[in-house]
């Protein structure tokens, strides 16, 4: 089955969650951050792994920052702080896998 629609599910200054599709064990969310945008540190209750699918920027975590760009894969446990920083000129896009 393909799945091609979005729903906006959350909305802040330059960053749009839009949810993609939720199955049993888990939920796809993509990020959009404008750029010289931020998602701000957040604690979370479930665990993710991030693919970012264009752009380039930051994954903000507790007490680092790490650089990402296109093509990077990284995962954050549950009940982690975390956020992005878009520091391109080009819209950053992260496909968020939650379970």
């Amino acid at each position: 089955m393909i799945f091609s629609e979005s729903k906006v599910i959350f909305e802040a200054e330059g960053v749009v969650g839009r949810f993609m599709h939720k199955s049993e064990k888990s939920e796809f969310v993509k990020l959009e951050i404008q750029p010289q945008k931020k998602l701000k540190k957040h604690l979370v209750d479930f665990a993710a792994t991030f693919f970012v699918v264009s752009g380039e920027g930051l994954f903000l975590s507790q007490n680092d920052s790490q650089t990402i760009k296109k093509d990077s894969v990284f995962t954050c446990e549950a009940n982690t702080e975390r956020g992005f920083e878009n520091t391109g000129s080009e819209l950053l896009e992260i496909l968020v896998v939650k379970y």
